[in-house]
C-alpha cells in the first residue's frame, strides 16, 4: 500500500501565535485605554506645546519689563515720563487729555 503523507503538526507555531496574539491584545489595550492610551499621549503633547508657548510669551514680557526697569533706573527722561503719567502731572503750558478706559461690561451697540 502506498504511503499517505501525514499532515505536519503546527505545534512549533503555537507559541509564536500565542505570543503574537497576546502582544496584539496588549497593544490594543494600551491604544484604547483612556488613562494611558494614545489619546492621553496626544492631549499631553498638546498641553506641553501650549505651556511652552506660554513660557516664551512670559519670557518676552519679562524682557520688556527688564528693559523698562533699566530705563527707569538710568534715564532721567524715562523717570519723569513715568511719574507724570502715573500722577497725571503736566508741565506749564501742556494740556493733559484723559481718555477713559474701556468698560469690560459695556454692550456692543451696532
Amino acid at each position: 500500500m502506498p504511503k499517505v503523507p501525514r499532515p505536519t503538526s503546527n505545534r512549533s507555531l503555537r507559541p509564536a501565535w500565542l505570543v503574537a496574539s497576546l502582544a496584539l491584545v496588549g497593544l490594543l489595550y494600551l491604544g484604547l485605554d483612556p488613562d494611558r492610551g494614545v489619546s492621553t499621549w496626544l492631549r499631553l503633547r498638546q498641553e506641553v506645546s501650549q505651556a511652552e508657548a506660554r513660557i516664551d510669551a512670559l519670557k518676552r514680557a519679562n524682557d520688556e519689563l527688564e528693559a523698562d526697569l533699566m530705563g527707569l533706573r538710568s534715564d532721567d527722561f524715562t523717570q519723569e515720563r513715568a511719574i507724570r503719567e502715573l500722577l497725571g502731572w503736566a508741565r506749564p503750558g501742556e494740556v493733559v487729555v484723559r481718555v477713559p478706559e474701556a468698560r469690560t461690561d459695556a454692550l456692543d451697540v451696532p
